[in-house]
């Protein structure tokens, strides 16, 4: 963003919102905002090119009474360097702007592509390298209940996670089949898969299909749910007292920012709502004072989003969940794992939902930084269409 155009922004702020018309104050806050250092990601085989993320002008006027978050680094003449979005907040509030402006869609079946891979330590003879290891799953699901749900998915193989376990691999001969293990679950057994992808499978089923957001609803409730803020979290939080002391692998009680965090991210993923619902999830974590911003990230697809973490939900394995009493599945690493949330707010969608290394532990080949698992949502809408008429 150009030094005019944080000029404009900062025109557009009604001036009875600033208690202290300080100037002084607003370069202090823009110097501690570009102070603040951005983790780089790990190099990935392919490289694309991706579009920059920024906060719309027309967005970021409506949030701009949050605050003057989008900074440019370099200062002066607005080109000496990229563009990073540092304030949750506000990050939310322009994807909510975006969301709350689509056109009412509508459709007979909620269509999702996704992109699910988790990343694992494999073995070729001595070799040891990581790869990652992807499903995508396409989904055509009826908004009308008794209606046929139909899905196509495909393994796309044990692919290379870096330029170096590529250079591994093949090393090792570059072998059509390799073991691999997770490198949490390190009492399991390894297991042999394919570095080629599998044949695509459709299947279709008549069923109501169940989305989780605290409890089991059908699409007909989420279509129901309210398009405020307010009356959105008050809804969430009626189930929030079932789930308090624990969320699926987490083992601990939850307050309540983390499990709305948990709950707003299947609204704004997956889930077959209304644009104004997904605005109203937007908002809802706006206020979550927890969430924290982390910059720019890069999707395994090339896209580019802002970052999000609720900044108390980690896991680590170093807790008393690691003692003696051992089982097949525990988590014995002693890495500490977060879960971020890439959202576009130029677009008002989420991109991936991602669960990152935050501190190594003794799986030294996954350093603070690597993906562990990552969710990509490459599609959602509406379709009036499904396999069955192609």
């Amino acid at each position: 963003m150009t030094r005019n155009a944080m000029d404009r922004l900062a025109a557009a702020r009604p001036a009875e919102l600033d208690p202290e018309p300080d100037a002084r104050r607003r370069e202090r806050d823009i110097l501690d905002a570009i102070s603040q250092p951005s983790r780089p990601r790990h190099p990935h085989k392919r490289t694309r090119t991706v579009r920059r993320v920024t906060l719309g002008l027309a967005a970021t006027a409506t949030v701009a009474v949050a605050a003057a978050a989008v900074v440019t680094n370099g200062g002066g003449g607005g080109t000496g360097g990229p563009e990073r979005t540092l304030d949750a907040r506000t990050v939310l509030l322009a994807a909510a702007d975006h969301a709350d402006r689509e056109p009412a869609a509508s459709g007979m079946y909620w269509h999702l592509v996704r992109l699910d891979t988790h990343y694992q330590r494999a073995r070729s003879g001595k070799a040891t390298y990581k790869v990652a290891m992807s499903r995508r799953t396409e989904t055509w699901t009826p908004i009308t209940p008794g209606k046929e749900q139909w899905v196509r998915t495909q393994e796309l193989g044990a692919v290379s996670a870096t330029p170096a376990d590529w250079a591994a691999w093949q090393r090792a001969g570059a072998p059509d089949r390799v073991q691999v293990q997770s490198p949490t679950l390190i009492l399991t057994s390894p297991r042999t898969v394919s570095t080629r992808p599998g044949k695509v499978s459709t299947s279709h089923q008549r069923y109501e299909p169940r989305y989780w957001i605290g409890r089991d609803v059908t699409t007909k409730q989420l279509r129901a749910l309210p398009e405020t803020p307010r009356g959105l979290r008050s809804w969430l939080m009626r189930f929030y007292a079932k789930n308090r002391n624990g969320l699926g692998a987490v083992r601990r009680p939850l307050h309540a920012d983390e499990y709305l965090f948990q709950v707003g991210k299947v609204l704004v993923t997956e889930a077959p709502v209304t644009a104004k619902v997904r605005a109203a999830t937007f908002r809802m974590l706006a206020a979550l004072g927890s969430v924290k911003a982390l910059g720019e990230r890069t999707d395994s697809q090339g896209r580019t989003g802002v970052a999000l973490e609720l900044q108390s939900f980690f896991f680590s394995s170093s807790g008393p969940d690691s003692g003696d009493d051992r089982r097949s599945g525990d988590d014995l690493s002693g890495l500490t794992s977060g879960q971020e949330l890439i959202i576009d707010p130029d677009t008002g969608r989420a991109l991936a939902d991602e669960t990152i290394v935050k501190a190594e532990g003794r799986a030294k080949d996954f350093p603070a930084g690597s993906r562990l698992a990552s969710s990509v949502f490459i599609e959602q809408g509406w379709s009036n269409t499904s396999p069955a008429a192609r």
